[in-house]
């Protein structure tokens, strides 16, 4: 089963709607209630207990700072109003048998949660999504895409499906190391939820137009195209093969395709009716990666199920 002791989860407070009913259907809501239904998964085989750490930020300005830090104790706050808040989810942790506790913190929620995530160092970190759509992911720079590239540990980003069930999971692989750890993850995880476990590799065409003013011949392109497909099929074919892939029950089904990986992975998530995708992803500086960032970050605001990330262990 996954290691995970330690599971912070990022509750969105930003909107406001938590304030008129802390129980409504928000996207951090469902959040929580997956945490605990993971927790419940995990603590089911082993000893030692997962513990939930609830985490929310609130941008607040000075001035209202400051009139907090003069109010009085017994004074209600957004701060105040916040903890209680987390306080609901702490409490329907303790309800189901899961230990946990909740922490109000102040400033830019993608900077401070990121900034808590490298001192506390959880096994996981998991947050709702809205979904602002890539636009606004870009300009804006959401707290998911800022995890999923930063963050030293595996990101889960949850979207709310009709069926809360782990019933179906995606991983996406080129072969790498993240993508060899997140295939050892990914087969735990299916036995853990006894879900159907799909791997897709995906080859991407060799465009001439890039070598037209080269010596390479269209021979010596197809050639190099279809060595990439068999050695790909190879690889696929030894994953299936290893004993805990074969002793998955339901069985693992792998698939490789042609394309442009991002757009392969999308189509495949919706008609597969995919609960939960995996992906590694990559670390790139400068305004390359916010304009076009790794396979996740392009995918995660149009995806109907969850996202769960790794990065590479020499970048976290």
């Amino acid at each position: 089963m996954p290691q995970w002791y330690n599971i912070l989860v990022g509750v969105d407070l930003s909107r406001g709607d938590w304030r008129a009913n802390p129980e409504g259907e928000t996207p951090s809501q469902f959040a929580c209630e997956r945490a605990i239904h993971l927790a419940q998964a995990l603590d089911a085989h082993r000893e030692d207990p997962a513990k939930l750490h609830f985490v929310a930020v609130l941008d607040l300005d000075e001035k209202t700072q400051r009139l907090i830090a003069k109010s009085q104790a017994d004074e209600e706050t957004v701060v105040s109003s916040a903890e209680e808040a987390l306080r609901h989810h702490v409490d329907a942790a303790a309800k189901a048998g899961i230990k946990a506790d909740s922490e109000v913190l102040l400033g830019r929620p993608r900077v401070e949660l990121l900034k808590y995530v490298n001192e506390t160092k959880p096994d996981i970190v998991l947050i709702g999504n809205r979904g602002h759509g890539m636009l606004g992911s870009i300009l804006v720079g959401s707290t998911a895409i800022s995890l999923i590239a930063q963050s030293p540990c595996p990101v889960g980003v949850i979207k709310q499906r009709p069926n809360p069930t782990v019933d179906r999971i995606l991983l996406g692989t080129n072969f790498t190391p993240v993508c060899n750890r997140l295939l050892d993850l990914a087969i735990r995880l299916a036995r853990l939820f006894k879900a159907e476990l799909h791997v897709t590799h995906v080859v991407e065409p060799m465009k001439r137009p890039f070598l037209q003013f080269s010596a390479v011949s269209d021979d010596e392109v197809n050639a190099a195209y279809d060595e990439a497909v068999s050695k790909a099929r190879a690889k696929l074919d030894e994953i299936a093969a290893r004993e805990d892939a074969a002793a998955l029950s339901p069985k693992m089904v792998t698939h490789l395709e042609e394309g442009i990986a991002s757009d392969v992975v999308f189509r495949q998530t919706k008609e597969l009716d995919i609960d939960v995708l995996m992906l590694g992803t990559v670390t790139q500086g400068g305004m390359s990666s916010m304009f076009f960032g790794s396979t996740a970050q392009r995918l995660l605001p149009n995806l109907d199920c969850s996202l769960l990330t790794m990065r590479p262990a020499e970048t976290a």
